[in-house]
């Protein structure tokens, strides 16, 4: 059996394959589809193999889920696990090799109770994407609403009699009629703002609602069990 870790990085990605007596080979690719080519290509030299991969979710996605797809028996490397023995072998100019190579020796001396990293199907893929483009919406109508706060703020101290909650479609609904106590120039160009701003924010909430529906009925379409977990919702199982 030989195992072959991967240091994963944004462009590049370093292999190394290791074997009982040592180290058989490394390869550096380039983090795109022809180079994970190459790399399954250089690995053909050793048909029992294994791999590994540091950040399966991040910057070695790519690779780890090209793999998967093609049958290639694929783990998940957690940083922490291999930060100690990367500290231990490490020597300038040769990071990201000796990196690999811990990955590998992992692989070798815990490959049985390491994660398996899985293909992905068209509807696991498709919720985490929805799952986490909404957590991107919610994370910019969160900014949005303390910007809005904030201008409502100027026009008014006491908008809240007004504008009871940012939070609510109905508080949205005010901001985007909204008028600025006041009949200065300065009055009409902070409502004009306030009523832009809302726009914006009216807007994410449309986009997390459909994103929302989308999680919601595929999770109690293919994913039914993880509801039957206490506190587990269809938010909380896409994620």
């Amino acid at each position: 059996m030989i195992w072959i870790g991967i240091d994963a990085h944004k462009r590049v990605h370093q292999a190394l394959a290791l074997g009982m007596d040592g180290v058989l080979g490394q390869k550096t690719i380039a983090n795109t589809a022809v180079g994970w080519t190459e790399l399954l290509q250089w690995a053909s030299t050793w048909p029992e193999r294994v791999w590994a991969v540091e950040g399966s979710g991040s910057f070695g996605r790519g690779v780890a889920q090209f793999l998967a797809s093609r049958g290639e028996q694929m783990h998940e490397v957690n940083p922490r696990w291999t930060a100690q023995r990367r500290r231990g072998l490490r020597r300038p100019g040769k990071s990201d090799v000796l990196d690999a190579q811990a990955v590998a020796r992992l692989l070798r001396e815990e490959g049985e109770s390491l994660p398996l990293v899985q293909a992905d199907t068209v509807t696991s893929a498709s919720l985490q994407l929805w799952s986490r483009l909404r957590d991107d919406v919610v994370v910019d109508m969160t900014r949005l609403r303390n910007r809005l706060h904030a201008l409502l703020l100027l026009c008014d101290p006491e908008y809240k009699q007004v504008i009871r909650s940012l939070r609510s479609r109905t508080g949205i609904q005010a901001a985007l009629t909204y008028t600025a106590p006041g009949a200065g120039q300065l009055d009409r160009v902070r409502e004009q703002a306030v009523r832009q701003v809302a726009e914006q924010i009216a807007l994410l909430m449309d986009q997390e609602r459909k994103l929302r529906t989308n999680i919601e009925s595929s999770v109690r379409q293919h994913f039914l069990p993880l509801l039957e977990i206490a506190g587990v919702r269809p938010i909380v199982a896409a994620g």
